[in-house]
């Protein structure tokens, strides 16, 4: 063989054992985890996924304080609306209880981040874990129709409760993330983010 054809030839084998070594360490991987090869699709579905998503074209959300200003003590009620902005129907998971956004939970799509005079703002308590849904965990948002969710912040949410025992200000953000399909019980629910939403509450001694 000459050495023109090798010069060609030689890049072409690097790229098939350096493929040949992905596909192998991914079959590793899915030997660790507990995934079989086919099960390679659900790891692409949920990493990155955020990023792929259409964020706030098809899912609108707000947030109303009941009150801008309280007294250490009193509840802090808000109001979250979610609006279907698209002219389809959407499929929402209905678990609609206010969870930590550290907390990564994929069970509760309704995020909740919380500062207080600029500072990150941590729950106490753990976080839970439910079974897994069915079908009647989803319900459907028609188009143009909305769905008003209210809470108390200083109440307990399940384990976990927020601290407003100190005084200052607090800036509550919120957004509807999920990216449970649904595919494994015939529904097909909207993954992807929604806007973030944020509201400022003074709490004075």
């Amino acid at each position: 063989m000459s050495t023109r054809y090798l010069r060609y030839l030689i890049p072409v084998v690097a790229v098939i054992v350096a493929y040949s070594g992905f596909r192998f360490g991914m079959w590793l991987f899915s030997r660790g985890s507990g995934l079989s090869p086919e099960d390679e699709r659900w790891i692409d579905e949920y990493h990155g996924l955020a990023e792929r998503t259409d964020q706030s074209r098809r899912l609108g959300l707000s947030v109303e304080p009941s009150k801008i200003v309280v007294r250490v003590g009193q509840p802090i009620i808000v109001k979250v609306r979610l609006v279907n902005k698209s002219k389809k129907s959407l499929v929402l998971n209905s678990w609609l209880r206010p969870y930590p956004d550290y907390l990564k939970s994929n069970q509760f799509p309704l995020k909740i981040s919380v500062e207080r005079n600029g500072e990150p703002l941590f729950c106490r308590g753990n976080p839970e874990v439910r079974p897994p849904h069915t079908r009647k965990d989803f319900f459907i948002l028609e188009p143009g129709a909305s769905k008003e969710i209210n809470f108390d912040l200083t109440s307990r949410h399940g384990s976990i409760v927020w601290d407003f025992s100190e005084p200052g200000r607090y800036v509550v953000s919120v957004w509807y993330e999920s990216y449970l399909t649904g595919r494994a019980i015939g529904v097909k629910a909207f993954t992807g983010k929604t806007n973030v939403a944020r509201t400022a509450i003074t709490v004075l001694p």
